[in-house]
């Protein structure tokens, strides 16, 4: 990709869309620049923009054209080429909502204000290690056909993938391991992955909540909640889908609220698709807490490939007899 580094080299393009002089004047003058409320499927004059100058753009520009301090505010563009903004800094926030792109975004330990993608189409986000000072928005129709990597990603606001869609089957469709998140995480109401959803060694200051989720991985895990931290409470329930395992062995959360129906039961042939052992919670809130619903909750998880695992059981009547 061509890195432009200066407003000269930018209008060196003899070739510049429509949808990219308008970019570049509204970026300057503070004002979003709306090219459709919804992803392009064709690329035409009237929406087309070069990753390379949206790039330039996000980056800060250049003396001669500087970009208002609330950064680039992009709707409904068909973007074009790689956008690789691996190891920089944007400028303002980046807002690139119901835009498609073309190949993957790169983004490996890049610094956002804020990252808002919802209602776009990629083919994957790597954003492996990015530090957001406030929120990430993967919602309101996002559709990733690849991974999206937030992996020891630094989020400090909320991740929000409600209304989102992630396939990459067979393998992590969002991968948040070891990502710190001081706010909440929200996969719920319409959210739906076709592949693994990690959270292994993920620290949630707020709460995490799947509720309307749909998580399907087939033979693998729907979501591997190994050793992750929620400091609120955990929502499981009212999810509408669970195709592979739910694993939260040594995964520690605040509230567990949840519903039976929500959580896989073993299959067919006796495979265990939950596992708890090692899972605490501090109490439950606004969940069953009768003795046969919470016996069959346990006896879902209680063993992994043949081998009982006690901890549940102690874990649910320390639990109980606190409240």
């Amino acid at each position: 990709m061509t890195r432009l580094r200066s407003y000269a080299e930018v209008m060196a393009l003899t070739d510049l869309t429509s949808a990219e002089q308008r970019l570049l004047r509204e970026c300057q003058a503070g004002e979003p620049t709306d090219l459709g409320r919804a992803a392009p499927t064709v690329a035409t004059d009237a929406n087309r923009v070069r990753a390379e100058i949206l790039r330039y753009l996000i980056l800060g520009g250049c003396k001669d054209c500087r970009p208002d301090e609330r950064g680039v505010r992009l709707c409904g563009a068909y973007v074009t080429g790689t956008l690789d903004l691996s190891f920089a800094t944007a400028k303002g926030e980046t807002d690139l909502r119901c835009c498609r792109f073309d190949t993957r975004i790169a983004a490996a330990e890049t610094g956002f204000a804020a990252l808002n993608l919802s209602g776009s189409r990629m083919p994957g986000l790597f954003a492996q290690g990015a530090r957001v000072a406030g929120a990430v928005f993967l919602s309101g129709g996002f559709h990733a056909t690849g991974e999206v990597s937030l992996s020891g990603a630094e989020i400090g606001g909320v991740l929000s993938c409600d209304d989102g869609r992630f396939e990459n089957g067979g393998r992590d469709a969002l991968n948040a391991q070891g990502a710190r998140v001081t706010g909440g995480v929200f996969l719920r109401d319409g959210f739906h992955a076709t592949g693994e959803v990690s959270l292994m060694g993920a620290e949630i200051g707020g709460q995490l909540e799947c509720s309307g989720g749909r998580f399907e991985n087939g033979g693998g895990r729907a979501l591997n909640g190994q050793r992750m931290q929620v400091t609120e409470g955990f929502f499981w329930r009212n999810v509408h889908e669970v195709k592979g395992r739910v694993d939260l062995s040594s995964a520690r959360v605040g509230d567990l609220v949840d519903d039976l129906a929500s959580w896989p039961a073993r299959s067919a042939d006796g495979v265990e698709r939950l596992i708890l052992d090692g899972f605490v919670y501090e109490r439950i809130a606004g969940a069953f807490t009768d003795a046969k619903q919470r016996i069959e909750w346990l006896s879902r998880g209680n063993s992994w490939r043949g081998e009982f695992h006690p901890q549940p059981y102690e874990q649910l009547g320390r639990v109980l007899s606190e409240m």
